[in-house]
């Protein structure tokens, strides 16, 4: 069955990686020259700037992705935590560092107000309840019914989630200061804080629990580990392509068309445009449900951004890695933004300096820097083409009078973006940053489902969507969709399943001579599943013993590029094969996942060197880890955490082995130690050490065994989320 997804953002690019494990055949469409949507990246003149989100506050969302097909964020992306989160720079010139531990904010609360400590954690209780509803509860949820928002009244007027966000941190904060610092989160989501509903004041707590983080080489380092992930997994990702209109017949979406004219059919249809844009451009208002086309002509819409990008030929290592300068005025300038849509005097600033913590993204002994102005969407009539050099004007006058002194005599390749290139790249509805504003009147069902209103097999995510823009909310955005699209029927995925009895038969005998320790704890298994876990056993038996033993008949290389062959299309005459096929079926397990295996094993007919421990720990995610998340499905398990954790198992298992088997593996050509750890030597130096080697030999088998307790421990982990045999 085929899957189209329409913008490559983060909600997109989840969406579509949801829908592959589903089992469809996904293509992601995006009109940008890169996935990200508005998370692309600029490069000027040795500079580099990621153009959109530059906060991770949930990675645990990101790793889900990966979970999914038996991967892990970590061995792609290296996120480093941000200490302190945010520094605010007030207009006397006054600074507050928020982040770090409870402790240190505390002290740095105390030195501006000793009296808002207690405040501050009665703040905090209140955003950890709010988490627990708004968040745990609530954010994966579909609400395209309007009883489930009944059923989830009460608990939100509890929560007082009527009250806006300044109101909720007006009554635990007196200092008007600290008043600013913790009512200003909605701004990063588009939102006025003494406008937007205090459900988002669960942003504390979200950071409190899992922190703030950046990754290294930017949120770009994110998008191009999402991009090699669907790569990886066969979905078709089309660049430089703009869909017009989304082809509804008779209340069904049946395909797209794109602006060349050229037509695209899908079973299922997954837009992540905004939703101003797709209701208001992309479907005839005919084909629309009237709750669509009202939410869309009431609807409010989130602030304008200006964005300045430049870089300085001096760096500034006073400034914070996220600083938020705060002009004179606040609620008044707000209003400006916000209910009159003017563009004042007045500003204040979202400062990001990556180079605080990545160098590369600036040339030696230079720093990177983007600004983020709030501004009126289009809404205003604010005159770019004039205010825009003007506005730049002013924010580096006031920036070289603050933070960055000298600045004007050091600034280098800057350009900036206005609301006008948000509406003209990314076919933003007024030009606005973040779709339509979080009000308690646009939030939940009120706001654009994420199955479409009045249109069957069309679903949305992005930041216009249930439960709203940030990161958090477009990722979960797409849980809410993984949760309404119903997957690929078995049947459709790869046919009718042969007979596995033999392929038992012939597994439980090579386990009675191989896999003695596996044979017995069979035992702790229900039967179903020892039976599955045996099929399973057999075929990697084979696989491995094609690479180690050789076929009588053909080379093992040919002999295992065959079996892969035959994984990926899903036939093959070989009974050993056809039951594996056989059990991706029954378990719904991820070609990708056997195919890795298969290639691991292969890479094992080469010399072996292992150059570094990031080497050992990808072969060994290759030849167990994807076992362990093949085990796991099999006995019915798909919790993202439960896999990986027995990806880590399978790891933790692999890297014992290998310190067992030091001796024979050199002897077959293989030095599985990394070079890093004992140096680039020839394997056949291992078969029998010289006195003089074993005191690094046994160093290094010490330390990959520590490294494999650490695995064993998540692996010991799992073992709660699955199923044991009692009695």
């Amino acid at each position: 069955m085929q899957a189209i997804v329409i913008g490559a953002g983060f909600g997109g690019m989840a969406a579509a990686l949801r829908l592959c494990a589903k089992g469809y055949e996904t293509t992601l469409i995006d009109r940008c020259p890169a996935v990200g949507g508005r998370a692309q990246v600029f490069e000027r003149n040795g500079f580099k700037h990621d153009a959109g989100p530059t906060v991770i506050t949930a990675p645990f969302l990101f790793e889900e992705l990966f979970a999914l097909f038996g991967e892990r964020l970590e061995d792609h992306v290296r996120l480093v935590p941000l200490t302190p989160w945010y520094r605010f720079h007030f207009a006397d010139n006054t600074q507050f560092d928020y982040g770090g531990t409870l402790d240190e904010t505390l002290a740095e609360i105390a030195r501006i107000e000793p009296g808002d400590c207690d405040g501050y954690r009665k703040l905090l209780a209140q955003s950890e309840k709010i988490f627990d509803v708004g968040f745990r509860q609530l954010s994966a949820a579909p609400f395209h019914r309007f009883g489930a928002m009944l059923r989830q009244i009460p608990a939100l007027l509890r929560l007082r989630s009527h009250d806006t966000v300044w109101q909720l941190v007006c009554r635990h904060l007196n200092n008007p200061k600290l008043r600013q610092a913790f009512s200003i989160q909605p701004l990063l989501v588009g939102g006025n804080p003494f406008d937007t509903t205090s459900i988002y004041g669960l942003i504390h707590y979200l950071e409190r629990a899992h922190g703030v983080h950046f990754a290294m080489g930017g949120t770009a380092a994110i998008t191009a580990a999402l991009n090699s992930l669907m790569a990886r997994h066969g979905i078709d990702v089309k660049l430089n392509t703009t869909v017009s209109r989304v082809d509804v017949e008779e209340g069904i979406a049946t395909g797209v068309t794109l602006s060349d004219g050229v037509s695209m059919a899908a079973d299922v249809i997954v837009s992540d445009a905004d939703p101003a844009h797709l209701y208001g451009a992309m479907i005839r208002p005919g084909a629309q449900a009237a709750s669509a086309r009202l939410k869309l002509a009431t609807a409010e819409f989130s602030m304008g951004l200006f964005v300045l990008y430049f870089g300085t030929t001096r760096q500034y290592p006073d400034v914070a890695h996220h600083t938020i300068w705060l002009g004179a005025r606040y609620r008044e300038l707000l209003a400006d933004i916000f209910h009159d849509k003017v563009l004042s005097e007045d500003f204040s600033l979202y400062l990001h300096r990556p180079t605080a913590t990545d160098p590369s993204f600036a040339p030696a002994g230079c720093d990177s820097f983007y600004v983020l102005c709030p501004v009126p969407n289009l809404k205003g009539a604010v005159d770019w083409t004039v205010e825009g050099p003007r506005l730049q004007s002013r924010i580096v006058e006031a920036l070289a009078g603050t933070i960055l002194p000298g600045l004007k005599a050091c600034i280098t390749s800057d350009f900036y973006m206005t609301p006008e290139n948000f509406r003209s790249d990314y076919l933003s509805a007024h030009g606005a940053g973040f779709s339509v504003a979080p009000l308690f009147r646009q939030s939940a069902w009120f706001r654009f489902h994420n199955r479409a209103e009045g249109i069957r097999n069309l679903y949305l995510v992005g930041a216009g969507t249930h439960p709203g823009a940030g990161l958090p909310g477009v990722l979960c955005s797409a849980k809410v969709m993984d949760a309404l699209v119903p997957a690929v029927p078995i049947s459709s995925l790869y046919g009718a399943a042969p007979c596995p009895e033999s392929a038992l038969q012939s597994a439980n005998l090579a386990l009675s001579s191989k896999g003695k320790s596996f044979h017995w704890s069979r035992r702790w298994m229900a039967s179903a599943h020892a039976a599955r876990a045996t099929r399973l056993y057999g075929f990697c038996r084979y696989v491995d013993d094609l690479a180690d033993e050789g076929c009588a008949r053909q080379d093992p290389r040919v002999a295992l590029a065959l079996v892969a062959q035959e994984i990926a299309c899903g036939f093959s005459e070989n009974p050993v094969v056809a039951d594996a096929i056989a059990l991706m079926s029954e378990c719904r397990i991820q070609p990708a996942l056997i195919l890795t295996f298969v290639d691991g094993i292969t890479s094992d007919l080469d010399p072996v060197r292992m150059a570094d421990e990031g080497d050992l720990l990808r072969y060994c995610y290759q030849v167990a880890g994807t076992v362990g998340a093949m085990m796991c499905r099999m006995m019915g398990c798909n919790d993202p955490s439960a896999l990986r954790h027995a990806v880590d198992l399978g790891i933790a298992m692999q890297l014992t082995n290998i310190c067992r088997d030091v001796a024979a593996d050199a002897a077959a050509g293989r030095r599985y130690l990394p070079a890093t750890m004992i140096g680039d030597l020839a394997p056949q130096a291992l078969v029998d050490p010289a006195p003089t080697l074993q005191p690094r030999l046994q160093a290094c088998i010490s330390q990959l065994l520590v490294l494999a307790d650490r695995y064993y421990l998540s692996g010991e982990a799992g073992l709660a989320h699955l199923p044991c045999r009692v009695g």
